[in-house]
């Protein structure tokens, strides 16, 4: 097993900048709603609010004080459906910055779940651990391209990167996943959970690729059957 940095309780704009390629003040105007997953204290939340007065929402899977201001959702995704069922194509932009996806025993549901928040043209950008799903091969690459494409009628790109943890030297080798459009489909989640196992197969874990010092929670490898 691979020991990774703990990573901290928060991060701020310029670190998400950083990560996700994104020009927040570009793709949020006032009004707009913003969906974080596993945004910790909100600390990137709360800095875009009182630049911009946007409408943050911060999801986390663990009760925890999250700043003033934000809209602040315990659900832990993909089995809680409560942040589906409330902001449903609702959202002009979703992030997950090694959250969800990096710990969901299956991070497909957790993508189909973030791309069903999306509305318009908004997009969702996912940051996790490139070894999370290395042994998925192009072939289920563009399986998983085609699956978004046909089934939920959005785009999925994937951008691989090196970056360094936010509290160590270590280079980390990364992963960038960006959904964009809102979901066409009118299957519900669960049917969509069900058709992406048809088409990519089922999940399986394979190893531990982090845990943390209380073993309280772990991030495994998956592979797609």
């Amino acid at each position: 097993m691979k020991t990774f940095p703990t990573w901290p309780n928060e991060r701020d704009l310029a670190r998400y900048a950083e990560l996700t390629q994104l020009d927040f003040d570009d793709c949020l105007a006032k009004g707009t709603t913003w969906i974080d997953v596993g945004c910790r204290t909100g600390k990137a939340l709360s800095q875009m609010f009182k630049k911009k007065k946007i409408v943050p929402v911060g999801v986390n899977a663990h009760q925890m004080k999250v700043r003033s201001g934000i809209h602040s959702v315990f659900a832990a995704l993909p089995e809680d459906s409560s942040v589906y069922q409330q902001y449903q194509r609702g959202a002009d932009l979703v992030t997950d910055i090694y959250g969800a996806v990096a710990y969901a025993d299956n991070p497909l549901n957790v993508l189909i779940y973030e791309a069903c928040l999306l509305k318009g043209k908004a997009q969702a950008v996912i940051i996790t651990l490139e070894e999370k799903i290395i042994s998925i091969d192009q072939e289920i690459f563009q399986q998983l391209k085609s699956f978004f494409k046909t089934v939920m009628g959005q785009s999925i790109k994937f951008k691989k990167f090196t970056t360094y943890s936010d509290n160590t030297k270590s280079p980390i080798k990364t992963l960038r996943i960006t959904i964009q459009g809102s979901c066409h489909s009118n299957l519900n989640l669960q049917d969509l959970f069900n058709e992406g196992k048809k088409h990519i197969g089922m999940a399986r874990k394979t190893k531990v690729l982090y845990q943390s010092r209380d073993a309280t929670a772990q991030i495994w490898q998956v592979v797609y059957e």
